[in-house]
């Protein structure tokens, strides 16, 4: 898999928290908080719900899938928006670590 930087960008500026009320900023800002809230509470970061409720990792795979839409899709059943599940986890972790990479390895 090979992206050009405005691609991976546009995942890290995608605002897809914002229509879930659940975080107000970017993936890329949750990225940054998640990092940061990790280091200062140590043994008592909440994986599951890190800076936010659960269900977090569905909502970053719509940032993901800005690269790999297999990633998942959207479910309208309970809003006129959709919610996005993830199908394909192991392609979820791979586009994961090229964003990751991009962010600390500048790859």
């Amino acid at each position: 898999m090979k992206y050009k930087q405005e691609q991976i960008k546009e995942v890290l500026n995608h605002n897809c928290f914002k229509k879930y009320d659940y975080y107000d900023g970017t993936f890329g800002e949750f990225l940054a908080d998640c990092l940061k809230a990790l280091w200062e509470e140590g043994e008592c970061f909440d994986g599951r719900r890190p800076i936010c409720d659960s269900g977090w990792e569905n909502i970053a795979g719509e940032a993901l899938a800005l690269l790999e839409p297999k990633i998942g899709k959207v479910h309208y059943e309970s809003s006129d928006e959709g919610n996005f599940e993830v199908l394909n986890h192991k392609l979820y972790l791979k586009t994961f670590d090229i964003v990751i990479d991009y962010i600390f390895k500048n790859k």
